[in-house]
């Protein structure tokens, strides 16, 4: 898996890929860490790379999202790019309302207010 952080003026886009499984999972929670000890407002999941997202990051997810929105107030965590596999499990288990489901990226950067703003992409 990958996870780069794109960090832009009013949000965070973190673009994750590839398999979410148990120790990607623990990757993606000290990145998340790192997310909230900096104070970022709106937080962007762009999964549109992802073949399989394993319950635990999920639940790294979730858990994040709903922290992040009880501090920061709702609409502050967005996710995109979604397969149709992992949307459905997020369905089924009554989770995808955690999130602020937008079809692309660039909704969600728009929605954020962000869009056009520069990128300073690091991977991690």
């Amino acid at each position: 898996m990958g996870i780069i952080v794109e960090r832009h003026p009013k949000c965070a886009v973190l673009r994750l890929s590839g398999v979410l499984d148990v120790k990607e999972a623990r990757d993606l929670r000290d990145v998340l860490k790192t997310i909230e000890a900096e104070g970022v407002v709106t937080v962007i999941f762009d999964m549109g790379d992802v073949r399989f997202a394993s319950s635990t990051a999920i639940g790294a997810m979730v858990a994040f999202s709903n922290e992040h929105q009880r501090h920061y107030g709702n609409g502050s965590v967005m996710i995109c790019g979604l397969d149709k596999s992992i949307k459905r499990a997020l369905e089924v288990l009554g989770l995808l309302d955690t999130f602020v489901e937008v079809s692309s990226l660039s909704d969600a950067l728009e929605l954020a207010g962000d869009f056009g703003g520069e990128r300073d992409g690091a991977q991690r």
